[in-house]
């Protein structure tokens, strides 16, 4: 039977091994089904207004970047940020195709590679995380560079697969990837499957975590040979993604549904009731008026599929601790906005889940997202409005939880 109660004005019921009285079903996008012995959460959603002087501080503690006169200092494009145990910061820099290492005073070490092709070369790296003891990186495309924590290259090695994004843990780092469908004269019927995978050091896999089933490809005919092919709708409405805790658990989610699977060791799942808004036409027109390609001058909303509502969730976290951070999708910030407009300066909504999947915080937050986290600390990066230079920032998280 469901046992209810109250956590920080959240009216919840938790259901265990995927009791038949469910008010909420997994969504299609996951072929995950949880087994009979795990525990399935269900939460009703929180408003706005209960959230009210709930607060996670986030506090500054570090800002790298600030000084300009300083050519250690200054990132081209600094895309990404990760962190090792004794804390010191690597900071992907992606313009300058290279890697900064400070410790964790924010005092420059070293630079990890430079531009090129050869080993140990980058060209516009990216996805930055330290798995397995490494510093691990893409160094162009189609190839993983690794290096030592002590500045050594490894190794590059040549990827038969394009991973779109990373998570590092110390048994290897989680990657994703979609397996294209073989070409056909119906575009509209393909579905791609989408894998979360964990990978070595090394980039061989070694397992599968989950698949999941993207949107069939819509394709449009732009005129004069040229066609579009994409998934979902313009305002997506299926964008999967997953986050590891320090203790290797992978947290899977998309967009979509506010429901989130996690997997590895002692699995559980949970789904909340959070209504999601429909799209209007000011959001379409929104849409549309940010699409300044020549390809589209001939084209209009029509052209494009739209779908019904918006996502339920907007981005998922984790701290040093294993807490899972949940931003829902909130429309003032999330939604479309014309050229001509900025979003409004506000706190975001937040739910904070502990790492048995209990409720522990609904509130408001500043910070919506961060590349790497160590204890209290989390780490991402930020164009200071001032200087428009971009820094790297450590905040300070406290919980009052």
């Amino acid at each position: 039977m469901p046992r209810c109660w109250g956590v920080a004005a959240l009216a919840c019921c938790v259901l265990v091994g995927g009791c038949s009285d469910a008010g909420l079903e997994f969504a299609d996008w996951s072929r995950i089904t949880p087994g009979a012995d795990t525990p399935v959460f269900e939460y009703a959603a929180v408003g706005t207004e209960a959230r009210e002087g709930a607060v996670v501080e986030v506090v500054e503690d570090l800002v790298i970047g600030d000084d300009a006169s300083d050519p250690e200092q200054v990132f081209y494009g600094a895309s990404g940020v990760a962190v090792d145990a004794d804390g010191s910061i690597y900071v992907l820099d992606r313009g300058a195709h290279r890697v900064q290492v400070f410790d964790a005073e924010g005092t420059y070490l070293r630079t990890l590679g430079q531009e090129g092709q050869g080993p140990g070369e980058f060209a516009s790296p990216s996805n930055l995380t330290i798995a397995s003891g490494h510093v691990i990186l893409k160094a162009a495309s189609r190839r993983l560079s690794v290096w030592s924590l002590a500045g050594e290259h490894v190794r590059d090695v040549q990827l038969t697969r394009l991973y779109s994004s990373f998570a590092g843990s110390d048994a290897g780092f989680v990657a994703s990837y979609r397996v294209r469908p073989p070409p056909s004269e119906d575009m509209q019927d393909l579905e791609t499957p989408y894998f979360a995978s964990l990978f070595d050091a090394f980039g061989d896999e070694q397992s599968v975590f989950a698949e999941l089933v993207e949107p069939p490809m819509t394709t449009i005919d732009l005129g004069g040979g040229g066609f579009l092919t994409m998934s979902g709708g313009m305002i997506s409405d299926f964008s999967p993604r997953f986050v590891v805790s320090p203790r290797g658990r992978v947290h899977l989610t998309t967009s979509t549904e506010y429901q989130i699977h996690t997997l590895g060791a002692d699995p559980w799942s949970l789904r909340v009731a959070w209504e999601r808004q429909a799209v209007t036409a000011g959001d379409v027109d929104a849409t549309m008026s940010r699409m300044d390609s020549p390809l589209f001058d001939e084209l209009d909303e029509s052209a494009f599929s739209w779908p019904d509502r918006f996502s339920a969730i907007s981005a998922i976290e984790v701290d040093g601790h294993g807490h899972l951070f949940v931003f829902p999708f909130f429309a003032p910030l999330n939604a479309p906005i014309g050229p001509d407009e900025e979003r409004p300066e506000t706190a975001r909504p937040v739910e904070v889940y502990s790492a048995s999947g209990e409720h522990l915080f609904s509130g408001l937050m500043d910070v919506r997202s961060w590349s790497a986290y160590l204890g209290d600390f989390v780490y991402t990066t930020r164009t200071n409005p001032l200087t428009e230079e971009v820094e790297v920032v450590r905040y300070r998280l406290v919980e009052p939880f």
